[in-house]
């Protein structure tokens, strides 16, 4: 009993503060990875566009934890191994880094914009354009592709089809939080290949509801990612196939089971052997377009087609009268979401003006009252217009005055002046607000003795 009674009191403390586990390690957020990644290679000039995260993948019911981005490059050569994440994201290959400015906390009292020094950092959810001009160093591969080399007495390796088949630079975009802890990076590469060839002959015509840009299209050629990929397919395909060598044994083996002599002429290539799916023969591919603005000289960023053009031809939207439009047109050529354009072809400049009449009035119709003669006829459709003049002569109606001496915007008028007895003719004509008004044709012209 008196165990029992020492037991139950050393157990009460454990009842009374109940049972508590190891502590929680604090939670360290880390932002998700950038979106919408793209890049777009013009020249030397690269450019890569991505959409900062607005949520963490480490504590995402916290507000994002986005204090800065980062941008990691590296040129590799044709058949080069990427390096791993670890190797790359490091101070060596740092090219960027960008602030972020935190989103407003909830609830959290704010010094008004007026008051608040100038901010141009972004916020999560922005889309951004990191830019890059390569010099030769950039350009040349910081990693190229390590020999293959057959170990002493083994058979050749047939080689494999290089990845990348072209030397390519290789981008890595994350974010970091406030307590430096990393994000997932996002990959983009961008093959450093010859541009194309750029249109010629740009033109631009003015209708009277679009503006058209029109260009010659320079000649299919091949990709050349696609025929570096293809070479290096058709080399191992036709590499001769080599049996191994038989190893050296400490006991020969018995006469049956020799290993016969090869002759090399007899050796088949594998594009000769049944069931061996060799590349593809390539085609030169049709080219595609880019139509871009310019304003004030600057390239606007974004192109005017939504997608690469396979036409020669594109409708740039209703004129603005009297205001000078500019474009330019490049050749481009699409891996996923990465773009490799030529030289611009213009820019071609235009100053549209406004030389295009409104339709004729129809409908008009005369209806002869005591003392007057009153007009109808039916709206015009221009949507330009500025309104409609009365004409109207003596029947033959050889020559007509103008009755407005400005144009009216009702489609009826009341003809007060005209005689009784006398025969008349009328017709309406349609004026529009060009600085130098365009006039309609005629109506069609209605007679009519005025009572």
């Amino acid at each position: 009993m008196i165990r029992a009674g020492i037991a139950a009191i050393l157990l009460l403390p454990l009842v009374g503060c109940g049972m508590k586990g190891a502590p929680l390690a604090p939670l360290r957020p880390a932002p998700e990875p950038v979106s919408v990644l793209s890049g777009r290679h013009s020249g030397t000039t690269m450019q890569i566009g991505f959409t900062l995260p607005t949520r963490n993948a480490v504590a995402a019911e916290l507000p994002v934890d986005l204090a800065e981005v980062e941008i990691y490059a590296v040129t590799l050569g044709p058949g080069a191994v990427l390096p791993t994440t670890k190797e790359l994201l490091t101070r060596k290959y740092l090219v960027k880094s960008l602030s972020v400015k935190p989103l407003p906390v909830e609830g959290e009292e704010t010094t008004p914009a007026t008051e608040q020094p100038a901010d141009d950092r972004p916020m999560p959810g922005e889309r951004l354009t990191f830019v890059e001009t390569l010099t030769a160093a950039e350009l040349t591969p910081a990693i190229t592709a390590k020999p293959v080399v057959a170990a002493q007495g083994a058979s050749p390796v047939i080689p494999a089809a290089l990845d990348p088949a072209v030397p390519t630079r290789f981008y890595f975009v994350r974010g970091r939080s406030r307590g430096g802890q990393p994000g997932a990076p996002a990959r983009l590469s961008l093959p450093l290949v010859q541009a194309p060839a750029p249109p010629t002959d740009v033109r631009a015509t003015v209708t009277e509801k679009a503006v058209t840009i029109e260009w010659t299209a320079p000649a299919a050629t091949l990709d050349p990612v696609a025929a570096a990929a293809n070479a290096q397919a058709w080399a191992a395909a036709n590499a001769p196939i080599v049996p191994p060598v038989v190893p050296a044994r400490a006991r020969p083996l018995p006469a049956e089971f020799s290993a016969p002599a090869i002759d090399p002429s007899v050796l088949v290539p594998l594009n000769r052997l049944p069931g061996v799916l060799l590349p593809a023969t390539l085609l030169p591919a049709a080219p595609r377009f880019n139509v871009y603005v310019v304003k004030n000289g600057t390239v606007l960023e974004q192109p005017l087609n939504p997608a690469p053009l396979t036409t020669s031809t594109l409708a740039a939207g209703e004129p603005v009268w009297n205001e000078e439009l500019c474009f330019v047109v490049l050749t481009v050529r699409t891996y996923g979401v990465v773009t490799i354009e030529s030289a611009p072809a213009g820019p071609q400049c235009v100053t549209p003006v406004d030389t295009f009449p409104p339709p004729a009035p129809t409908g008009l119709k005369a209806v002869a009252v005591a003392g007057a003669m009153n007009l109808i006829w039916d709206a015009s459709s221009a949507p330009d217009l500025a309104g409609y003049v009365v004409l109207r002569g003596e029947a033959p109606g050889e020559t007509l005055q103008a009755l407005t001496p400005t144009p009216i915007g009702e489609t009826n008028y009341r003809d007060a002046t005209a005689k009784s007895g006398v025969r008349y003719v009328y017709a309406i004509v349609a004026i529009d607000k060009a600085p130098k008004p365009n006039l309609s044709p005629q109506s069609a012209r209605v007679e009519e003795t005025a009572r």
